[in-house]
């Protein structure tokens, strides 16, 4: 009797939501350099954090402003034999053991080829297509930086060299032989801070759940759309079903909504057309501008309830090149007219009382999944946790925008300000970890229209929650 006298009272928690995107807006659209500079500004942002890796690790002397590297070996004591760590890749000696920074590149023979895509188009086969990863034992990886390239030799029980993916900067340790190979004796990334979360953090806060929620790949009226769950899902979070009062208080407990991707298929608004030179798909505008209607309708019902974000992904309509930008208005003509509306970019930065979340639609974590070994989601997130890159695959495997002097996708932030959860959405399955000694808490939502999930982050206590909606709600 208590509890239903409590949920005829229900109220959301009210929490501060400070949205953190500008590092991912692009504000002049414009391509007047290669992206030799976005590899370039990716090695000198995570320089410093990956000096200090080293020197966690290997115990090396590093100069007192982490950007000098000292000379290690030292004249006044001949038992000293630190390995030294060189400052370019052109400085190694053949045979002598040393420690060499640079960006992974990474040959893989499955790897389709432009050409491929071209024979697909024209129907014919083509085998590296149709594979679902293209990782082989023929694959060569490389370290690279502005001086020089050098083949990596790495033993499994050091590192499996399947696991490693082009774009992310990376130090090891070994010594060059004579064919012109490093064999690598051992390797660290820029890794991510310990104890961004310490025991101070809970003085203070409330013992009672306030959740921040997550679900990814709703794809609203496609043909790929689940329905039944769809339903569930709102009726869950408007408070409107026939649910019990446990579920009903579960649901006010709920202070803000993050909606991370793929809402609306417009792949499943364009028909194939002839042209004079073949065939292709042009989007049907009165079924695009109805779907969107549809789309709209039903997160305008959200909005009325619930403080929510949209987050763009890779089948939505907006520019496919990460980082992408906001929602239009337009396509949200009655939620934007809610204060408790607002669009997010892909990837995104916020914080909600001053917990700062990062995380991704998902496209660039499916990507690592084709060009490493890495079998579950949360491995190929965990991966880009401790090589302080939420993207590496940009822009070797996905449309990127050729920044300049910056590159918006390293998590370069202080230790102080390090982002405290990361998620990404539309994977196949659910997945979580905490990294040690209060590190980051990483986790995947799955795609909605294929495994209807939605996960709840207790902002607390950080414990994580799912609800299924496959045919009735699931705790």
């Amino acid at each position: 009797m208590k509890l239903e006298k409590d949920v005829k009272s229900l109220k959301r928690p009210e929490v501060n939501i400070k949205n953190e995107c500008e590092r991912f807006r692009i504000k002049d659209y414009s391509f007047p350099h290669q992206y030799c500079h976005l590899c370039f500004s990716r090695f000198m942002s995570l320089r410093p954090f990956l000096l200090k890796a080293v020197k966690r690790r290997w115990k090396c002397h590093l100069s007192v402003d982490q950007e000098k590297v000292e000379k290690i070996t030292s004249q006044s004591d001949p038992e000293d034999r630190s390995v030294p760590i060189l400052n370019e890749l052109k400085d190694m000696k053949m045979e002598s053991e040393c420690i060499i920074m640079g960006l992974v590149i990474k040959e893989m023979k499955n790897r389709p080829t432009i050409l491929d895509e071209y024979l697909q188009d024209i129907e014919e086969n083509t085998n590296n297509s149709q594979l679902s990863n293209y990782t082989s034992s023929d694959d060569k990886v490389f370290l690279e930086d502005s001086s020089s390239r050098i083949p990596l030799i790495i033993k499994e029980e050091v590192f499996s060299m399947n696991n490693l993916i082009s774009g992310t900067i990376l130090a090891v340790k070994g010594v060059q032989n004579s064919g012109g190979n490093f064999l690598v004796s051992d390797l660290t990334f820029a890794s991510p801070p310990e104890e961004i979360i310490g025991k101070e953090y809970t003085l203070g806060r409330s013992s009672q759940p306030v959740y921040l929620a997550f679900v990814s790949g709703l794809n609203i009226g496609s043909e790929i759309e689940n329905s039944l769950s769809l339903q569930l899902f709102r009726d869950f979070i408007m408070g409107v079903s026939s649910y019990s009062s446990e579920h009903k208080l579960l649901s006010s407990q709920i202070a803000y909504l993050i909606i991370a991707g793929n809402i609306i298929r417009l792949l499943d608004t364009a028909r194939e057309t002839v042209t004079g030179t073949g065939t292709k798909l042009v989007v049907n505008n009165e079924l695009l501008s109805s779907r969107l209607g549809v789309v709209d309708s039903f997160i305008s019902q959200l909005a009325s309830t619930i403080s929510l974000a949209v987050m763009p992904g890779e089948d939505d309509p907006v520019p496919i090149s990460l980082p992408q930008p906001p929602f239009q208005p337009y396509i949200f003509k009655n939620s934007r007219n809610y204060q408790s509306f607002n669009s997010f970019t892909n990837p995104c930065l916020f914080s909600i009382n001053n917990i700062r979340v990062t995380g991704v639609s998902g496209q660039c974590i499916s990507k690592i999944s084709l060009f490493s070994s890495y079998s579950k989601p949360i491995d190929a997130l965990k991966f880009c946790v401790e090589s302080r890159n939420i993207a590496p695959t940009c822009p070797d495997a996905i449309p990127s925008y050729p920044f300049f002097d910056r590159d918006p996708f390293v998590l370069d932030y202080p230790d102080e300000s390090f982002p405290q959860v990361i998620f990404a959405g539309n994977q196949s399955e659910f997945g979580s970890y905490r990294f040690p000694n209060n590190g980051p808490l990483c986790f995947t939502i799955p795609e909605f229209s294929n495994n209807p999930v939605l996960v709840l982050l207790d902002i607390n206590s950080f414990e994580l929650k799912k609800i299924s909606f496959k045919t009735s709600l699931s705790i």
